[in-house]
């Protein structure tokens, strides 16, 4: 293994990591606005807050 490739897997477990910080925080973003329930006070915001569920469960999946 050459230090290039050491290197490389160091990145990609950093950027794996930052992926995960990413999906846990839009998780949590999720939750926060469905139990606060602010999100049914407005249509535009419903269908804002949909969209956002949907890009969340997105990155799950990935």
């Amino acid at each position: 293994m050459s230090k290039n490739d050491i290197n490389f897997d160091f990145l990609q477990q950093k950027d794996e990591y930052k992926k995960e910080f990413a999906i846990q925080s839009l998780a949590n973003l999720v939750y926060e606005i469905e139990d606060s329930g602010v999100y049914l006070e407005s249509e535009e915001f419903r269908k804002t807050f949909v969209k956002l569920e949907m890009i969340k469960d997105m990155f799950i999946n990935l």
